[in-house]
This record gives structure tokens, sequence and C-alpha cells, in this order.
């Protein structure tokens, strides 16, 4: 980038950042604040349709990743994003950081944490004979950068006040090829922005862009990201809230968690792998007898968003489970999982008549007919239903189904708020013959989601006797629980068996209870 570019491209992201805080005594004064900079489109070198110079392959921005443009990019409301070509970062480090050895240390920490975090699939080099490379300088009031990478330089500032190894991450993130997280598409499941409370002619800073991407899939929305403003950025008075989590979230995450600046969050280091393609993400998933598995061709196997899709070798059995998996990264311990329950197929029996030999539903609509439903409650609305998404009520209930793990897709809720305490409500599974004379048995499978202070019951019943009822959990995770029942003859039968599952309401609103991916038939697999 010509120097006099240069120089236009930082005044234009000082004019951008420069803001008008307030101390917690209410006294103004006047703060840079940490940032992404939307150039002016001669500036940053976006290059409309086409590819950057050098573009090939891998290289090429990642499908979806587009943002929307929320300063001067006037022509296109999605311009794109691109990485930096196999992950490698060329960079040049100005006198005025060199020569601070505080900026300079700040600066070397923050590219070295990040290649640890990612193990090395990025990779800050200096620079050669590059033509594409950042440019850190620290000779500008204010901490800012490019977003992705450029034609020529990317101007990464490193002011005063911004030399802390968390701050540059937050920096080199941008450089990266990220945007702040609260303007993702999805941010308002999320978070509340409180208009009023924002400084005059800064809301434009709250923006979220106009185009769902494949992150919001696969990387879940991160209140403890590097990249999210504080509950009271931009704010008109430092005890004015701008950003907290909404009611349904309030509860996990408290406002003053949001804008931490001291490490890469396990999503940070997620949403890395899923952009750069980092390989071995996800366990390769074990053989299944019967199951054929295949790869997403257009993914690299096994990394961040990549997928399986699962089927039966034979039209003699029928797929228990879901029939995609994605490759997620567990937000609690950073380890790559594959979404829901491992699959497997079961043997298809032709029904015979009223009879049943095996059942399995997901919890769509389409397959609940197998079921009657009951409930003692006389509140209309009351009793098992099909559910998407977050449960209505905060503080109890799981947040996605669990076959896909998506918002989209179902399962049964009962919801507390529509029952009064102790009322309950069952699935009957009838008419289910067990074929075996010789050994009589009937496997019971299913997912369960059992959290809030004000818990009831689940009870699981098998010709109208209780077998077992399961307690409330610590959080609102899927788990599993199997059931093996069987029945002693004195020589051989084809005995018929009903299974009751029955959830009944706690003493208060919270005590939701869900149940997924039932299977009722055969234990042999």
């Amino acid at each position: 980038m010509a120097e006099s570019a240069r120089i236009k491209a930082t005044l234009t992201c000082v004019h951008l950042e420069a803001r008008m805080l307030q101390t917690e005594q209410g006294a103004q004064h006047s703060q840079q604040y940490e940032g992404a900079c939307g150039l002016d489109v001669e500036v940053s070198g976006r290059w409309g349709q086409g590819l950057a110079p050098g573009l090939t392959g891998r290289q090429l921005p990642v499908k979806g990743y587009q943002v929307a443009g929320t300063m001067s990019n006037k022509d296109s409301s999605t311009p794109v994003t691109y990485p930096w070509p196999h992950g490698v970062v060329p960079y040049v480090i100005h006198d005025s950081i060199a020569k601070d050895s505080a900026k300079n240390q700040a600066l070397l920490d923050g590219m070295n944490i990040i290649m640890k975090k990612t193990a090395n699939c990025i990779q800050f080099v200096p620079r050669n004979n590059h033509l594409n490379y950042t440019h850190f300088t620290g000779d500008i009031s204010g901490c800012f950068s490019d977003v992705g990478m450029k034609h020529g330089a990317l101007a990464v500032n490193i002011g005063d006040g911004c030399g802390t190894a968390g701050i540059v991450m937050h920096e080199l993130l941008h450089a990266l090829g990220f945007w702040h997280e609260h303007s993702r598409q999805d941010r308002d499941e999320y978070v509340n922005i409180h208009y009023g409370n924002i400084i005059y002619g800064e809301k434009s800073n709250f923006q979220k862009r106009s185009v769902h991407e494949d992150l919001e899939t696969c990387v879940s929305y991160d209140f403890h990201s590097l990249l999210h403003y504080k509950h009271n950025a931009f704010s008109q008075l430092s005890t004015l809230d701008t950003i907290t989590p909404t009611e349904y979230f309030s509860h996990l995450v408290k406002k003053t968690e949001l804008g931490q600046r001291d490490h890469l969050s396990i999503l940070d280091v997620a949403k890395i792998k899923w952009l750069y393609q980092c390989p071995q993400v996800c366990q390769k998933p074990a053989y299944i007898v019967d199951v054929n598995i295949q790869t997403d061709p257009h993914t690299p196997q096994f990394t961040v968003c990549s997928s399986l899709s699962y089927g039966c070798k034979s039209d003699s059995y029928f797929l228990v489970g879901p029939k995609k998996r994605i490759c997620r990264i567990d937000g609690t311990t950073g380890v790559g999982r594959w979404t829901g329950p491992e699959p497997f197929c079961a043997v298809y029996y032709k029904h015979f008549s009223y009879y049943k030999i095996s059942v399995y539903c997901d919890m769509e609509i389409s397959c609940l007919s197998q079921f009657k439903i009951t409930t003692s409650s006389t509140v209309p609305g009351a009793g098992w239903k099909s559910h998407a998404g977050a449960t209505m009520t905060p503080g109890t209930g799981p947040d996605t189904d669990n076959t896909y793990e998506n918002k989209t897709a179902s399962y049964l809720l009962m919801d507390a708020s529509k029952m009064k305490e102790s009322e309950s409500t069952s699935i009957h599974i009838t008419g289910i013959l067990l074929l075996n004379p010789f050994n009589p048995s009937v496997c019971i499978m299913f997912y369960y989601s059992m959290f809030g202070k004000d818990m009831g019951k689940l009870t699981v019943l098998v010709n109208g006797v209780s077998k077992f009822e399961i307690s409330p959990e610590v959080d609102n995770r899927w788990r599993r629980r199997e059931y093996v029942h069987t029945i002693n003859c004195m020589f051989f039968c084809w005995p018929v068996v009903e299974v009751e599952i029955k959830a009944t309401r706690g003493p208060g609103p919270l005590s939701d209870i869900a149940i997924d991916d039932l299977y009722v038939g055969p234990c042999s697999h």
C-alpha cells in the first residue's frame, strides 16, 4: 500500500475509533477504543467479485464468510474477508514498537500465544519478499486493525495503552479476518443492545452483519470472546449499559464478564481453526456395524464444520440417530466433537397389525403418531409437545435438540409454565412384541434434559410398573439413559409390553423436562 494511502487509512481508522468515555467518577476523558478498521474501497483493497492477486485454492475466501460493511464500504453490504494463505502471516514491526520494549513484548507474546493455541496452524513470520503482510505500528494513538488480508500492507496499530497481550490479540484476530462478536447475524438471541444509552453518532458500532455465516452454524456465540464489547462500550455514562445478555442467558453469564481482554477464549481458538481449516479437530469416527459413513467432500476431513453422513447398508435395517453430524468445538472443554449421538442400524421388522417390534423417534412431528400422549393437566396446551430451540423460560430446559444440535430440529418438551405442581404427562409406546421366545427382553434408550431449581421427576414404567426415576442434573446438557427389561418365562413366550415415560412437574416453573431420540426395541444393537 502506498504511504499516502496508508496514512489515509490510518486517519480514517483513528477518526472512527476515537471515543468519549466516562470514568467511574463521571468525568469525561478522550480514549482510543480498540477495534476494526472499515476503510474506503480504494484504500482497503477489496476486489469486488474477483480475487485478490495471487489467491488460489485454499487461499479463496471461506464459503459463506461474508460481513456487512458497517463503515464506508458504501457499494456493498457484504464485502469478503480473505484469510491468509495457509495460515502464514508475514509481518513488519515499525521502530515505534520495536524501540518500545513493553509494546514489542506484548506483540510477540500475542503472536506466540495464537500460534501455540492453534498448534502452529497460524504462523506469524517476518516478512521476506511477501507481497501481502501486516505492518505493526505504534506511532499513532489507539488500537486498531484492518480485517483480513489486504493487498500490500495491512495496518495494525498498537498505540499507548494497548500494550498488553490480550489487547494485541484482539487486533490480531481482526487481522486474521474476524469482526466483533456482537456483530454476528444471530446476536439478538444472545444479547440486547440498549441504543438509548449509546453515545450520539456511535450506533453504527452495534450493527449486525446482514448475512448468516457458516461460522454461526459451527461455532456458538461467545460471550467471553476477546472480540466482544464490554457491557458499557460507547455508553453515555460508564454506569449505563449498552450491551447485556438476554434474559435467557443472564443466569449463565454476568454482564461484567463481557469484553475481557486477558486471554483467547476456547471459541476464539475454534473460530481460527474453522476459518483456516486446521486439521484433525474431531476424532476419526469409529467403525459401526451395518452403517455407511460418508465425509463432506467440500471440507477437509475432521476439521471444524466438516460433516459426516450416515446411512444403513441394507434396506433390512433402519437408522437410529442423526443422518448427519457436524464437527464442533465444545465451548467448555475446547475439545472437538461430533454433534448428536452416534447412530446405529437396527433390524427392520415388518410390524404385525397392532404389534410393533421396534420404535424410533427423533421427536419431529412426522414420527409422533407412533405414540399416545396423555396428561393430567386441564390447562390448554399442557403436556408433552414437539418443540424446537430454547425453551420459553430462562433457567430451565435445553437450548437445542439432541439429534442435530440446532435450533430448528425438534425434541419433546414438558413446558412447566403450562402446568401446575405435581401434574404429569406421559408418552405411551404400546404393543411392543418381544421376539426372542427364550429370553424375551426389550431395550429402552432415550436422551433427556432435566435442569432447573424447581425440577420434578421423570419416571419410566413397563406394563404399569415403575422401573426407575431420573434425578435433576446440574446443567441443561443432554444425557443418555438405557434400560433393559427382561421377562422370565417358564418355557417360551412372545410377550407384549407397554412402555410409559412420565414427566411430573416440580413446585415451580423452572422445571422443564425434555426427551429426544427415543428407541424401544430389540437389544442386540
